[in-house]
Formats: C-alpha cells, structure tokens, sequence
C-alpha cells in the first residue's frame, strides 16, 4: 500500500523524468487527501491478472488474496474514535469506487497510467460536504446490481471492451485485475460474509461480487468539477497531463487550447466507437474523464442488438452517443471557461466554435472507415 500514498515517488518522478504524466503531482495528491473516506481489509481472492501489465506496483497473485481487497468502512467505530485505517478517495458525490493512489507504471507496450482506483468496494454518499458511508442495497429490477457492489459478470464485460477499444485506439482506462469479494462491511462497521447478505436477502443470489482494480492517466471525471473542493485543481492537473502527453511546456497550454484538444479528441473516439459498431449508452460527464477517457464499459454493446431490443433504428442509438457526449463537453466548456474573466457572449462563441470542433472530427473519423 506504500507505493499509493503517491506524494513520494510522484515527487521523485517529478525531479527526474518530468515528461511522464504525471499531471501537477504532488499538488493533485494534496487535494486528493483531504476528500477520502476509510476503508478495511476484507477476505478476498484474486480471480484475473492482468498480463499486459508484468511491471504493475501492485501484489497480485492467482488464487491469492491481495491487500487491495477492501471495503469503505464507518469514519467512527464502535468506540467513538476515528478510524485510523487507510484512506482512499472516492467518487464525487456518490458511488461505489474509490481512488488508491498516483503512481506511473505502464504496459508491455509502453502506454503510461497514473491513477489506480477500486470499483465495488462500497456505497457512499456526499452528506453536506463530507462522504458518509452508506448501506448495501439490492436493485429489484437487476440480479446483477446493489448500490455499492460490482458484479464479475459485468467486471468481465467492463475488462473485455477495455481491451478492445484500446485496441482501436480509443481512449479508455485498463482492467488490472478482478478480485472474488467473500465479506463486506457493514454501516456499523462489521464485517459480513457474502452468503450472509445473500442469505439477508440484501443482494440476489445470482449476483457474484467482485473488486475491480483499475488504471487511469486521471482518474477524474468531468462532473467532478461539481465539487468546488477538487474543480480548479482537477483541471490544472489534465491540462497538465495532456501537455506532458504530447512533449509541449506545460506552462504554456492554455484553458482554450485544452478545451480544442478535448473537443478533437472526444469527437474521433466518439467516431471511433461508432466504427465499431459500438454504443456506450451512458456517455454522461461521469463517465468522461477530463484527460478524455471513456469509461465504465460495463453498459457497452452492440448498437444493432440495443436497437433491435429496443426496436428502434440503429442510428438513433448512434445518435443518442453523439448528443450524450456532446453535451458534456459543452459541460465541461462551461465550467472551465466560468472561472475566468470571460464575457458571456465571449464565452458561448467558444463553446459553440468547441462544438463545431467536436463535430468536424466526429465526421472525419467516421469517413475514414470507407
């Protein structure tokens, strides 16, 4: 766990190899610390590694258990004192992973990652400004989901297109590994097996939970600009990571020339996704990161089934991520360019010149198959 306190060897790797991306550092992990919830060690085994990663920081071993398998846990125990376990970041505002830490590796090819986080490990919420850790709850339309929890089936599903967008050169994050859960925690603090809480009927039967460990360039989404605590040092660090990708002087990229690069990016992977024949159906701000990633594949499928199990035309589910991520980015747009001295009228003219951007290359992506 030492490697993800991230603070020291992010401020080494800073010092000598400042073209990694690496983002702002030390002042990322700052922020970072002060929005965490506690978590504990839980019973666990590791049931996928991934292989494209033999230098990964982490101890990950078929069919052992691994000191990543933990569970969001009370801020106060039994006693009334604070928990003195390890913290890591969550989401913003509600959900069910959290961030590990900051650390560079890469895999066989030579594509680096910074961010490390842990989907499945909990459900919590933002209450008033700070993250309260809630209880599990079965979702009855769904065998497969409990607020809190991530299932193996959809972390398999989630790893497999992970792979394979990566393959097309979409912008995604990396499967690490998938790890068996065999208790959780409770909202009092105990820890519960799993065939407990199938047996309480507070999780379906069907439904196998797992920890699903990922890789990031940032792990930061665009909704998480919500948050005042993180938003200004959230964007700082992507612009960063974006000039550091690309050789340029970090010093030197502005707000706009962030926004343009985004809108081009976003608008070939859109593309990109669509040449595949693909259709996310979640392509909301939280499931962009600000580095541009498309995330949370586990709702991924083939465009032509979604239309014919919804019975509508195939390009309307096309259209639907078109217009889902387009929205984002005009999000996005509006909450950068809200925190400077811009006129508004100013502003919209950006933005709408951010959409034409985001368009033209949409278009441009798309004939390049034929």
């Amino acid at each position: 766990m030492k490697n993800f306190e991230g603070r020291e060897h992010l401020s080494v790797v800073n010092e000598e190899r400042k073209s990694l991306p690496i983002g702002s550092g030390e002042k990322i992990v700052k922020v970072r610390e002060k929005l965490t919830l506690p978590v504990e060690s839980v019973k666990n085994t590791v049931v996928w590694v991934n292989p494209a990663f033999p230098e990964a920081p982490l101890k990950l071993r078929l069919g052992r258990p691994t000191e990543l398998g933990v569970f969001f846990t009370p801020t106060v125990q039994k006693d009334g004192k604070e928990s003195k376990n390890l913290k890591i970041s969550p989401e913003w505002s509600e959900g069910r992973s959290g961030l590990l830490g900051s650390v560079i590796f890469q895999d066989k090819n030579g594509k680096l990652y910074r961010d490390v986080d842990l989907k499945g490990v909990g459900f919590f919420r933002d209450v008033f400004g700070k993250y309260k850790v809630a209880e599990l709850k079965k979702d009855k339309s769904n065998p497969l989901s409990a607020a809190g929890l991530m299932d193996y089936q959809l972390a398999l599903r989630d790893q497999s297109y992970s792979e394979k967008l990566n393959k097309a050169g979409i912008r995604t994050h990396r499967v690490l590994a998938i790890v068996d859960l065999e208790e959780v925690v409770m909202g009092d603090g105990r820890k519960v097996s799993i065939e407990e809480i199938k047996h309480r009927g507070l999780i379906s039967k069907k439904m196998r939970p797992v920890i699903e460990i990922r890789a990031f360039g940032t792990k930061d989404r665009i909704d998480f600009l919500n948050d005042r605590r993180l938003g200004e040092s959230a964007i700082e660090d992507a612009k960063k990571i974006i000039a550091q990708e690309q050789g340029k002087d970090v010093k030197k990229i502005s707000d706009e020339g962030y926004l343009r690069w985004f809108a081009k990016k976003l608008g070939e992977q859109i593309a990109k996704l669509r040449n595949l024949g693909l259709s996310h159906n979640y392509l909301q701000v939280h499931n962009i990161t600000l580095d541009c990633r498309i995330v949370d594949l586990d709702s991924v499928d083939s465009a032509k089934v979604r239309a014919g199990e919804e019975k509508r035309p195939e390009k309307d589910v096309f259209d639907e991520d078109f217009f889902a991520a387009r929205e984002s980015l005009e999000f996005l747009a509006n909450k950068v360019l809200s925190t400077k001295n811009i006129e508004h009228s100013h502003m919209y003219t950006i933005i709408d010149f951010l959409l034409k951007i985001y368009e033209a290359y949409y278009k441009k992506e798309l004939q390049s198959k034929k």
